[in-house]
């Protein structure tokens, strides 16, 4: 956990995207110092990627910076270093850039991108891959998928009520996609 893009959640796939996303958050790791999740820390900053955003989005990027290092580093290495890992774990898979754009703009070939000061939200659209199977899997892993509203845990929600939701959605999502692939 960690490492693992939020659509590789969804999907159980790996693809170009999930891999350029674990490469931000190393990147991440080298630049701070810290772990991926830090299970001891504050829920705010527990997670890396989370953490790092919060502390761009007030303009002290290299406030994030490894403390063991004392400031001894070329900050605008450090912050481009940091901008990079932010952008590779982008939220929104599409806009990601590719490895090669990424290892450009470490080369110093390419600028840095222009990133939103806020953490963007994660959004995600009707899978598009066989959903029989995802249906399954997300019920399993105890998560609603509504595609008016999207993903929902189903933490804290009523377990008899969020069960027969999931099966009703997923039977109606099954045969909505049978009758769908079949014509």
């Amino acid at each position: 956990m960690g490492y693992l893009a939020p659509e590789y959640l969804i999907t159980n796939r790996a693809s170009k995207e999930s891999d350029v996303y674990s490469f931000g958050v190393v990147a991440l790791e080298i630049a701070c110092g810290r772990k991926a999740i830090q299970r001891m820390a504050k829920e705010s900053e527990m997670r890396l990627v989370d953490w790092v955003w919060q502390i761009y989005a007030k303009g002290r990027l290299l406030d994030a910076s490894d403390a063991r290092l004392d400031g001894d580093f070329d900050r605008k290495q450090m912050g481009r270093l940091m901008v990079l890992g932010l952008w590779c774990a982008h939220p929104d898979s599409d806009l990601r850039p590719l490895i090669r754009q990424a290892i450009k703009v470490l080369t110093l070939e390419e600028p840095l991108p222009n990133l939103p000061k806020t953490l963007p939200k994660t959004i995600y659209s009707t899978p598009t891959v066989p959903r029989l199977n995802i249906l399954f899997e997300l019920s399993q892993r105890n998560i609603l998928y509504d595609s008016s509203i999207g993903l929902q845990s189903q933490s804290g929600i009523d377990r008899s009520t969020s069960l027969s939701t999931c099966q009703s959605s997923r039977a109606s999502s099954a045969q909505s996609l049978f009758n769908s692939h079949n014509t």
